[in-house]
């Protein structure tokens, strides 16, 4: 009797376990109806430019539940690209703010979170959100009126400059440095680059999470916020190395994804823009001054860059890393990566720039008067030295390098010329250009890039995650030709894409020309 009565025991709590088991596992396995949220705006990306205002606004449901039962947070990242950091944006269906977010090529998350008070169940909605300049993409010129004793910027967007401006009509933007300092710049500006760096002073470190405008004139060199064109920093504040008492900028350029080099006082300085914005003083066995010229210096900008400078005195060239601007020095190029030194024995530098395939590109000129075009890799051993047989090139004001094709440009007056490397053979081409006007000459040539090519905003893999997203179609395929006419006092830009095979303009497209600057000094090409 007793061995019955065990036996029903033990069947009644076997029968309890089961059935509370069972409603634990209906519990944990609920189906909630699902929260639909359906925004205002048009997808999952957006472009504001800073100190715009954004506005969204949802319509949230749930089947068989009241409005008033559920509840909404947005957040917004501090920081672009960093998820730890995130700022508590509004509680509401509806949210409009100022973007006073910082610029940035990397995309901010902006997240909706919408919870039903009494089961808790959330349903999250987030968009990428790019934060532009407050002018955005575009052509930076430099300008002055009175010989080089004030300068002043503007900047100019257009469709085949400028990623999503769509108008017909140019845009024009004055006196930027005055706006954002109350005065004009004093002396000529030489050089003019956009560069981004990594702000270790941020309350989130995130690589390369900011950027800014250096203006190098003839006396100083400034860093400029790129949102409001105020001075940051200038002179001195902007060098590591002691001592620094020239500052008058001859050459700015952007070296593979992380670096930067400066010219200032004929001596080099280069920066690592991972560590922040200050330039150290580099190491060169030679005179400065026989190598630092602008018309001698070709820097790399893709991958981890390089920097090549031929010595007018020692007739040879050197090479620095990208990743070496602030820690190396400069050195020779090995002796089976240049031609016979005897044969540039006589011959001093012109011209240079960078050439396809990352390598050095110099027009020289020999005791006779002859020139010459010099090749050089530091990773391969097969430079070239050829006699260039190009008409007028005695006289050549400007020369622009492309770094996407053995195509040097070069001008007399208003005439252009193009030269083109293949195989070895050298050619020699007219171009059918000429400016509006018959008292126009061309002063400066640039290939066109955008501002993140040569910074780490550009991809460095062949994976989706890494590939910028901003890519325009003339991207380093239009050539940027700037004029002055002195009888009118009114500088100008024209922008004629190329062919990168033949070195010829072309005869379909013209993006068109851009005028009403006073003498153009220097040119650059501004981040979103």
């Amino acid at each position: 009797m007793i061995r019955k009565l065990s036996i029903l025991c033990l069947t009644v709590v076997a029968v309890l376990v089961a059935s509370c088991y069972a409603d634990k596992s209906t519990f944990a396995t609920f189906d909630y109806p699902d929260i639909v949220v359906v925004p205002s705006v048009q997808g999952d990306t957006l472009t504001v430019a800073y100190g715009e205002t954004l506005k969204i606004s949802v319509d949230v449901s749930q089947e068989g539940v009241s409005s008033n039962d559920l509840e909404y947070m947005w957040e917004m990242d501090v920081q672009p690209g960093s998820y730890r950091n995130r700022a508590f944006m509004g509680d509401g269906n509806e949210l409009e703010f100022r973007v006073l977010n910082n610029p940035s090529a990397i995309p901010y998350v902006l997240s909706l979170t919408v919870t039903n008070r009494e089961s808790g169940y959330s349903k999250i909605k987030s968009w990428t959100v790019y934060v532009t300049s407050s002018l955005g993409e575009g052509i930076l010129v430099a300008h002055t009126a009175d010989g080089g004793k004030s300068s002043e910027l503007a900047l100019v967007a257009q469709s085949s400059i400028t990623y999503g401006y769509t108008s017909e009509v140019p845009r024009y933007t004055w006196n930027l440095f005055s706006l954002g300092n109350d005065k004009s710049i004093d002396g000529k500006v030489t050089s003019l680059l956009a560069r981004s760096y990594t702000n270790l002073n941020a309350s989130v470190v995130s690589n390369f999470n900011e950027s800014v405008i250096m203006v190098g004139t003839d006396e100083h060199i400034y860093a400029l916020d790129p949102v409001n064109y105020k001075v940051s920093r200038s002179d001195e504040e902007l060098f590591n190395t002691k001592n620094v008492t020239e500052f008058g900028t001859s050459y700015l350029h952007n070296v593979g994804g992380y670096s930067t080099i400066s010219v200032n006082g004929g001596v080099p300085y280069g920066c690592m823009d991972l560590l922040d914005i200050s330039y150290s003083r580099l190491t060169y066995p030679g005179s400065y001054e026989n190598a630092f010229k602008p018309g001698n210096i070709v820097s790399v900008p893709e991958l981890q860059g390089k920097v090549y400078v031929y010595d007018d005195e020692l007739h040879t060239v050197f090479f620095c890393m990208g990743w070496c601007l602030t820690t190396s020095s400069f050195t020779p190029m090995d002796v089976d990566k240049m031609p016979d030194p005897a044969l540039l024995a006589d011959k001093t530098c012109v011209a240079a720039g960078h050439l396809k395939a990352m390598k050095g590109g110099f027009i020289l000129k020999d005791s006779a008067g002859k020139y010459w075009i010099l090749i050089v890799d530091v990773e391969s051993a097969s430079p070239v030295l050829q006699q260039l047989d190009a008409p007028d090139i005695d006289k050549a004001e400007c020369f622009e390098f492309c770094d996407n094709a053995d195509v040097i440009f070069y001008s007399v007056g208003s005439k252009l010329y193009s030269i083109v490397v293949t195989s070895g053979t050298v050619t020699v081409k007219s171009l059918s250009w000429t400016p509006s006007t018959k008292g126009e000459k061309v002063t400066m040539l640039r290939q066109y890039s955008q501002a993140w090519f040569g910074t780490h905003q550009y991809p460095t893999s062949s994976s989706e995650s890494n590939s910028y997203q901003f890519p325009l179609k003339y991207n380093r395929l239009q050539l940027v030709i700037v004029t002055y006419d002195e009888s009118t006092g009114e500088g100008r830009f024209y922008l004629r894409p190329y062919n990168v095979t033949t070195g010829l303009l072309s005869a379909f497209v013209d993006n068109g020309v851009y005028g009403g600057f006073n003498e153009i000094t220097a040119i650059c090409t501004t981040m979103r």
